[in-house]
């Protein structure tokens, strides 16, 4: 007994110590399984509750730098509360709160290649993506009954490539909570075409739709390129619908 006495908090404490000491690099195998192998976490340092790296593209062309710090108290708790720790310009900022079925964030703000998001909608990958994503957050609480807050995106220098280059300007879209989800709109300024449309995610199923009207610098060829998308009404638009379930 009195040997067991001595071997146990031995024990306790190589577990405790392995489990704090764990590297950053196993947090790569939750990152891809939850983006669909589409996005991984790369070039690791530190420990899993405080380290940094790089969440990239599979093959490494696109890459955000991100560090993150891991608050110990709240896990006691159920509740897990990551800080994203801005080292310079480039890399996101701001706390994100999961709590029993709760989203809380705080002061977030991640500037990326809009290319880097287009990577988890399996529909955009045979188009090319160009311009920056800039996506704010000052306050936004989601709940499965509601919420408050939104979250803000603008993707500046917007253009894609699917057969033709198409100018797309300044696209503006926010999302609130809704029922089971999110749900908002989709705007733009200038370019070749002019966008009203909506997106939604509610539980696994994420759905948009998108009205593309041809403004009066819109060249021949992406005038020619709209109705293979879809019938145009009078005006030359098209509606677009997708809908996908994530799981």
């Amino acid at each position: 007994m009195r040997v067991l006495l001595r071997v146990v908090p031995g024990l306790v404490v190589l577990a405790a110590a392995f489990v704090l000491l764990a590297p950053a690099s196993l947090l790569d195998g939750p990152v891809a399984r939850s983006t669909g192998e589409h996005l991984r976490l790369v070039d690791t340092s530190g420990v899993w509750w405080r380290g940094r790296g790089a969440v990239a593209t599979p093959d490494g062309a696109l890459r955000l730098p991100v560090a993150w710090r891991v608050s110990f108290a709240p896990l006691l708790t159920g509740a897990l509360v990551v800080t994203l720790i801005g080292h310079d310009a480039a890399m996101p900022t701001g706390t994100v709160s999961l709590r029993h079925e709760a989203l809380d964030v705080r002061d977030l703000h991640v500037a990326a290649p809009a290319a880097l998001a287009s990577s988890l909608v399996p529909t955009l990958t045979s188009v090319a993506i160009d311009g920056e994503l800039d996506l704010r957050a000052p306050a936004f609480t989601w709940r499965s009954n509601g919420g408050s807050g939104t979250i803000d995106a603008t993707w500046q220098h917007a253009r894609i490539d699917a057969g033709a280059p198409i100018d797309l300007g300044r696209v503006v879209a926010d999302a609130k909570p809704a029922a089971d989800g999110l749900s908002g709109n989709v705007r733009n300024a200038g370019g070749d075409l002019a966008i009203d449309g909506n997106v939604a995610l509610h539980g696994n199923v994420v759905s948009a739709s998108f009205k593309l009207r041809p403004t009066a610098r819109a060249s021949q060829a992406v005038r020619a390129m709209l109705p293979l998308l879809g019938a145009a009404d009078s005006t030359g638009a098209v509606t677009l619908a997708w809908r996908s379930d994530r799981r």
